[in-house]
């Protein structure tokens, strides 16, 4: 498993993944509803990633900083973004 993990943005969902890719076009065949990914990244790159485009205030952010955290200390591959209701 990576050290370094993507953002990917899907038509309707994001995540983080710690897929080995060579290369964006290897996520895009990953995901059908692909759009668009960034990374990979580390953790403190993604941190500082979120606190650039989303602001200051964290409970705007897709991933809190303690599950990004956890994450990055797990062996899990994907990391959904938290559901924010509708």
């Amino acid at each position: 498993m990576s050290d370094d993990a993507h953002i990917v943005y899907c038509e309707k969902r994001m995540l983080l993944d710690k897929g080995p890719y060579a290369s964006w076009r290897d996520i895009q065949d990953a995901y059908g509803d692909y759009k668009a990914s960034l990374g990979p990244w580390t953790e403190e790159e993604i941190i500082s990633f979120l606190r650039d485009d989303w602001g200051g205030d964290e409970s705007r952010w897709p991933f809190s900083r303690d599950g990004i955290a956890s994450f990055f200390r797990s062996t899990e591959r994907l990391l959904p973004a938290r559901d924010r209701g509708a």
